[in-house]
C-alpha cells in the first residue's frame, strides 16, 4: 500500500512539476530555488536574532514573517497556512501571557505536521526532478534519431510506383481505363466490338 501511495505521490508531483514552469515553482517554498529560499532563511534568521535580543516581540516577528512569506511565496498555501498559524500563536500567548516554554510547547505541537509536510514535499519534488531527468535523458537519443526504414516496405512502394508508371507509359494519350464493350446479342450469339 505504501508503495502504491509514493508512485501516486511521484506521478502527482511529475505532472506538477511538468505543468508548472520554472518562475511558477519558485512561487513555492522550495530548496531548489536557491535566491528566494536564502532570501527568507536570512531574513527569517535575522527576526530570530532581534526576537532573543529583545527588539521585536513574539507578536511583531510573527507579523513580519507573514507578510515576507506572502510576498516571496504567494501560491503557496501551507507554507502561508505555517506562518498564519505562528501568528495566531503569538496572539494568542500575547493575550493570555503564556510563558516562554509553553509558547514553544504549543509551537512544537503545532507546526510538527507543517514540518512534515515540507519534508515530504521537499523529498517528493526531489524525486520528481530525479525521475523527469532520467525521462528526458532516455527520451533525447530518440528524440534526434531518423525513423528507420524497413526494405520491405521500400521495395513494396517501389514496385507500385513503378507499374503506375508503366501504366502511364502504356497508356500515354489514352485512357488508362479500358474503353467500354458494346455488345449486341443476335439469336444465341453476341457480337460485342
Amino acid at each position: 500500500m505504501k508503495s502504491i501511495q509514493w508512485l501516486l505521490l511521484i506521478t502527482c508531483g511529475l505532472t506538477s512539476t511538468a505543468a508548472l514552469s520554472q518562475n511558477d515553482l519558485c512561487d513555492y517554498y522550495q530548496p531548489q530555488c536557491a535566491t528566494k529560499f536564502d532570501q527568507f532563511s536570512k531574513a527569517a534568521k535575522q527576526l530570530d536574532l532581534q526576537v532573543k535580543n529583545k527588539e521585536l516581540s513574539n507578536l511583531e516577528a510573527a507579523q513580519k514573517v507573514v507578510a515576507l512569506s506572502d510576498s516571496l511565496y504567494p501560491k503557496d498555501v501551507l507554507f502561508a497556512s505555517i506562518n498564519k498559524q505562528n501568528l495566531v500563536i503569538a496572539q494568542f500567548a500575547e493575550r493570555y501571557h503564556l510563558s516562554e516554554s509553553q509558547i514553544r510547547e504549543l509551537d512544537n505541537s503545532a507546526t510538527d505536521t507543517f514540518r512534515q509536510a515540507l519534508l515530504e514535499r521537499f523529498a517528493v519534488m526531489k524525486a520528481a526532478q530525479e525521475v523527469g531527468q532520467f525521462y528526458s535523458q532516455y527520451q533525447a537519443p530518440q528524440q534526434y534519431q531518423p525513423p528507420q526504414q524497413n526494405p520491405a516496405n521500400n521495395a513494396a512502394i517501389a514496385t507500385l510506383l513503378n507499374g503506375i508508371g508503366k501504366a502511364f507509359t502504356n497508356s500515354f494519350g489514352q485512357s488508362i481505363t479500358p474503353p467500354p464493350r458494346i455488345c449486341n446479342y443476335y439469336g444465341g450469339t453476341s457480337y460485342c466490338f
